[in-house]
């Protein structure tokens, strides 16, 4: 199958010969697509932060199961390798 027997692929082409004879419609385009991006780099931040919110979450429960089990906040910091200042912050909190 050659390239003009695909459906698809012919409608794609004449789309993008409108797009290139048409400024107006090519800025058009142009906002659309970055929208998207932008739209789509959106949610890949908020999913990171999503997951670091998860993590920090873990690792506050984490720290606070081994304090509640007798285990010294130096050791605490040791073993996670978090500051001994935020330990004994998240132990506060």
């Amino acid at each position: 199958m050659t390239i003009e027997q695909d459906e698809y692929i012919r409608e794609a082409l004449k789309e993008l010969e409108e797009l290139n004879g048409d400024p107006q419609k090519r800025a058009e385009y142009d906002a659309r697509d970055k929208a998207i991006r932008d739209y789509i780099t959106e949610l890949m931040e908020a999913e990171e932060r999503g997951e670091d919110r998860g993590k920090n979450q873990e690792r506050k429960t984490m720290i606070l199961t081994m304090h509640n089990n007798g285990v010294s906040l130096q050791e605490i910091a040791r073993i996670t390798g978090i500051p001994l200042n935020r330990v004994e912050k998240i132990i506060k909190s």
